[in-house]
């Protein structure tokens, strides 16, 4: 005898919608197909017409909700439906009326449990998409790249755009990720999904707008100007503030989106493929900075120190602080938002002379978009547009505390070989110090602090400028360090003769690590430029403990280099190198 265990499920009688993807669908041309996906619970998918999940458009006008003919629904699973839904010609479908812009439609679903019809059940749930006439800036949909948060935006500030319908491409939104050109070192004001050049290719576009603007100003005017692209994808777009976006020039400048062919002499903001007026008060200054993780550990990087660049968000890459003032590592802050540089320092560029090495004047001389190459500043000792640092008149825009205690800004402006807009701040850390009031913190309520011996800590990093301090909340890892240092006698160029004199091995530096945790720090050679990475006694030497780098044999005239590594005999403080060079004359 065999006995069987058949399970009878009962069918699911309520089906739900909970969300649909996307919420809007562009007007479209006739013949188009979009992609929509709605989401819900117990929805039931089947070959079968009396069993699948029946969908269906609600009539704006209260009748009994409907399937259409040009929506396709197919039930992917009890969660989720795939709709192909098409454009139809003008006046031949009442229930889907894509030549209304900001018509909305209403879907509509049922679970038919073996019944036929159109419907063959009561409506059990509904949900809604809108058409529209081109792309929708979302309310706060403007933001700094830096804070994802909508603010009072600075020229130059690097944003991103959310919204919706911002291109299509095939039928539906753009799926990939659009990326702009650079073109003679400059991004460009477009991105497109078609094949550049060609015909009827069109451009996804980004335009700051004076606040007088209307729907006649045409958008090649002197009150609208194209921010470059960094790149877009159908519901975010990377772009950057032109520099013509001051608040000297319009209090309230209005952001639109638009998608569509080239434009034209007579393409204006009220065209078709443009988004409502995204209004925002500009600002001279809007600080931020750039995340690495959603920790937010900031892009700071270690640009000094054995630790030169390695990004400062792990104990294993924390930045050294060291008691010898000025001996900390220098670490180099990524952000954005402080507006148009200017300054009087005499090694700064200014904008203009920057347009004019890179023969931009006429066409970029707010260098929207440029990266700057350091082949176009006028002499080897200057620097990208930039402001004054720490300490000099007139006062730098933004200041800066790192684990509670002040840090000196060395370099404050434009990143080289960046995007006009990304600045790198060059940041000084503190001195490790003895004195608990004077040592970096974590900042919370019952405080660590980095000690002389302790581990890595990781500590806040604050900005702060003329709209007060920052709310941000950024962090970075320190942690104390040896002070490695060397006497330079008898120095660093030695005849041969003088060694001669001398015999051999002749000493010619000492390296010394204080304020280690033990009770005396141990050397090492690690590498020298006549055995590379892998150095044995045959050239170079170093005392185990006295540090004394000594010359070991006759070696040619040149110049050479050595490395020594110290290493904390208490174990706690990291390994500290120094590389010596020596120059060997007749």
């Amino acid at each position: 005898m065999v006995n069987f265990i058949v399970n009878i499920q009962s069918p699911a009688t309520t089906a739900t919608l909970t969300g649909i993807t996307p919420g809007n669908l562009p007007s479209g041309a006739v013949g188009e197909t979009f992609a929509v996906t709605l989401y819900g619970s117990r929805f039931v998918a089947s070959a079968s017409a009396l069993q699948a999940t029946f969908v269906g458009v609600v009539p704006s006008n209260g009748g009994n909700f409907q399937k259409d003919p040009n929506i396709v629904a197919t039930v992917n699973s009890a969660t989720s439906i795939s709709l192909a839904i098409t454009v139809p010609a003008a006046n031949t479908d009442s229930l889907l009326p894509f030549t209304t812009a900001g018509s909305t439609v209403t879907l509509g679903v049922c679970n038919p449990n073996g019944a036929a019809g159109n419907p063959p059940c009561v409506l059990q749930s509904q949900i809604s998409f809108t058409i529209d006439n081109g792309p929708i800036i979302a309310a706060n949909g403007v933001t700094s790249a830096s804070t994802f948060l909508a603010a009072n935006l600075a020229p130059y500030d690097i944003v991103s755009i959310f919204g919706s319908n911002f291109c299509v491409s095939g039928g539906t939104g753009c799926t990939g990720v659009l990326t702009s050109q650079v073109v003679g070192e400059v991004y460009q004001n477009f991105v497109t999904p078609d094949v550049p050049n060609s015909t009827g290719e069109r451009f996804l576009q980004v335009f700051f707008c004076k606040s007088n603007a209307t729907a006649a100003t045409l958008i090649q005017s002197t009150s609208c100007f194209a921010a470059p692209l960094l790149f877009a994808t159908n519901s975010q777009i990377n772009a950057i503030v032109p520099g013509e976006a001051l608040s000297g020039t319009s209090t309230v400048w209005d952001v639109y989106v638009r998608f569509g062919l080239a434009v034209t002499p007579t393409t204006t903001l009220g065209s078709a493929g443009v988004s409502p007026a995204y209004a925002y008060t500009a600002a001279t200054i809007d600080p931020g900075v750039f995340i690495v993780d959603s920790n937010n550990f900031g892009a700071i990087v270690s640009n000094s120190g054995p630790m030169a660049g390695y990004v400062t968000n792990s104990a294993t890459q924390a930045a050294r602080l060291r008691q010898s003032p000025g001996t900390s590592d220098v670490i180099d802050i990524y952000m954005t938002g402080l507006g148009t540089p200017g300054t009087t320092q005499a090694s700064c560029m200014t904008v203009a002379n920057y347009a004019t090495a890179a023969s931009l004047t006429t066409s970029n001389g707010f260098l929207d978009g440029a990266i700057l190459d350091p082949s176009n500043y006028t002499s080897t000792s200057m620097t990208a547009p930039c402001f004054a640092p720490s300490g000099t008149t007139p006062a730098p825009p933004v200041t800066f505390t790192v684990g509670g205690q002040n840090a000196t800004a060395l370099y404050i402006g434009w990143a080289s070989d960046s995007v006009a807009g990304l600045y790198q701040i060059d940041l000084q850390l503190p001195a490790m110090s003895t004195s608990q009031a004077s040592q970096l913190s974590d900042g919370n309520a019952s405080p660590t602090y980095v000690t002389p011996t302790g581990p890595a800590v990781q500590v806040p990093v604050v900005v702060t400028s003329s709209l007060g301090a920052s709310s941000q909340l950024i962090y970075m890892y320190a942690q104390p360090a040896m002070t490695l240092s060397n006497s330079n006698t008898p120095g660093d160029s030695v005849s041969l003769a003088a060694m001669l004199s001398s015999g051999y091995p002749y000493n010619f530096d000492t390296v010394t690590a204080a304020n280690n945790s033990g009770s005396g720090p141990t050397y090492t050679l690690t590498a020298d430029s006549l055995e590379g990475n892998s150095p044995t006694t045959t050239y170079f030497t170093v005392g185990s403990t006295t540090g004394a780098v000594n010359i070991v044999k006759a070696i040619p005239r040149g110049t050479y280099t050595v490395t020594i590594k110290a290493a904390d005999t208490g174990g706690t403080l990291p390994d500290e190198y120094i590389t010596l060079t020596i120059t060997v004359g007749a």
